[in-house]
């Protein structure tokens, strides 16, 4: 016999409700959260420097930030180098400006920026650019960087640049770039020297607002002496001298605002002495006289002075509102030629030589003098 209503009324309610099928709670929706890349937003990074150390090391950090970078040195401070940094295309005193494809900007404020001329500092240049490098150099002064040896290491004693490269109120003064000598006693060459002040390779080189390039000089090295002996060889050829403020190369060159390019100096190196003659032998049994000497080498030719200021090769230069002045390109002297060797005589019991010398050794012949080419470009 069914009881339940027999029993209060709340307890038969909760018995039905016990006895109905669970329903299954509905599942509560969730939002998944997705993290979506924003483009970078880092703000070019600048950095103010006081010395060497941090000019060095702020081009490190801008050479793989990877950011567009600028470096202010303080108003008029000299930032004086005095060791070698690094070896890439000849001695460099500060690191190579490599910024993959970003902008280093260094605002000089006045500054300068050089080589220590105090005995015993080696010979560096200044600034390197690396191609693919965009620099803008404004209101600073580089001096006094000596590049020498051959190929790259005779480029650009203040600056190298395979890149794009701005200058504005800049001055760039009292660089040398110098042809390493041909070797001695064997007529080796003299080396080129190119851009005193400036070498632009493959880039673009942009000088405007009163930019100055002045007192500079690319002097080719002289030709090595001929070697001795027998006939003697000839001196060694003097090394070219181009482009005592600029060398430009595969580059396009702007040259605008004021700016000024003077008192530079091209200069080719001299031809190297040529060999003296060796002397004539003995005269051997039943000669009447000992043996001729040798004639002397000839002098080497003395290397071409090209583009006191400015030598170019390409066609895509803009010259407006430029100077030149007082620039200079100068050929090397020739070599004098080798002295000839003297005559043999004939040998005595007692070993002094007697009797009928042989002819001297014609003396070789001078070299000839190198060609000056463009004073002002």
């Amino acid at each position: 016999m069914n009881r339940t209503g027999l029993l209060p009324r709340w307890l038969s309610d909760a018995i039905r409700r016990q006895q109905r099928p669970r329903r299954e709670r509905a599942r509560r929706r969730t939002t998944a959260l997705v993290l979506e890349p924003i483009e970078d937003r880092i703000a070019p990074a600048t950095f103010a420097v006081s010395n060497v150390a941090g000019l060095i090391n702020a081009i490190k950090t801008a050479n793989t930030n990877q950011e567009n970078n600028t470096i202010q040195l303080a108003a008029t401070g000299s930032y004086v180098l005095s060791a070698v940094d690094n070896t890439a295309n000849g001695p460099n005193g500060l690191p190579v400006i490599a910024t993959s494809g970003h902008t280093l900007s260094i605002e000089g404020n006045g500054a300068t920026l050089q080589r220590s001329t105090n005995s015993g500092t080696p010979l560096f240049r200044v600034l390197d650019i690396a191609a693919g490098s965009t620099v803008e150099l404004d209101d600073l002064t580089i001096a006094d960087g000596v590049e020498q040896g051959s190929g790259a290491s005779a480029r650009g004693g203040g600056i190298y640049s395979l890149g794009t490269l701005t200058l504005s109120a800049v001055i760039v003064e009292d660089n040398l770039a110098r042809g390493s000598d041909g070797t001695a006693g064997s007529g080796g060459n003299g080396q080129d020297a190119q851009g005193g002040g400036i070498y632009s390779g493959g880039g673009v080189l942009t000088l405007t607002n009163h930019t100055q390039v002045v007192h500079n000089q690319a002097l080719g090295g002289n030709g090595g002496t001929g070697s001795t002996g027998g006939a003697g060889g000839s001196g060694g050829a003097g090394g070219n001298g181009q482009g005592g403020g600029l060398f430009v190369v595969g580059s396009t060159l702007t040259l605008t605002a004021g700016t000024r390019v003077s008192d530079n100096t091209a200069s080719g190196g001299a031809g190297g002495t040529g060999g003296a003659g060796g002397p004539g032998g003995f005269a051997g049994l039943g000669d009447s006289s000992g043996g001729a000497g040798g004639s002397g080498g000839s002098g080497g030719a003395g290397g071409s002075g090209q583009g006191g200021g400015l030598y170019t090769s390409n066609d895509a230069v803009t010259l407006t509102d430029t100077t030149f002045d007082a620039n200079t390109a100068s050929g090397g002297s020739g070599g004098s030629g080798g002295s000839g060797g003297n005559g043999g005589g004939l040998p005595s019991n007692d070993g002094i030589v007697s009797g009928t010398l042989g002819n001297g050794g014609a003396g070789g012949n001078g070299g000839a003098g190198g060609s000056g080419q463009g004073g002002g470009l």
